[in-house]
């Protein structure tokens, strides 16, 4: 089972714990691709700041107490425009999801 998910602090770092926790208990060989907000400035302030980045950090604590670390993987968010960002770092985590099929296959 191959998890991706954004650990902004939604959806993606509350659940990928469980989720793989679970993929682990049904006896599947779990590898999580996560991805981690960026620090953005604007004029009207700061998008994705530090709260974000502590809740990343907490949600990465939380997968590590799940999986071993060799089977979690850190995409770090492109750097761009925020026009291409986002569709930059999409194309890193699918490029690291590639590599990790091809390394089991």
């Amino acid at each position: 089972v191959i998890l991706l998910a954004g650990l902004a602090g939604g959806t993606g770092g509350g659940a990928i714990p469980f989720i793989a926790s679970l993929a682990l208990h049904l006896g599947a060989k779990t590898i999580a691709v996560v991805t981690t907000p960026p620090n953005i400035v604007t004029p009207v302030g700061v998008i994705e700041g530090k709260k974000s980045q502590e809740r990343a950090e907490q949600a990465l604590a939380n997968l590590r107490g799940v999986l071993d670390e060799e089977n979690i993987h850190v995409i770090p968010t492109a750097k761009g425009t925020l026009a291409t960002m986002y569709d930059n770092t999409d194309k890193l985590a699918l490029k690291k999801v590639k590599e990790i099929l091809e390394k089991y296959n």
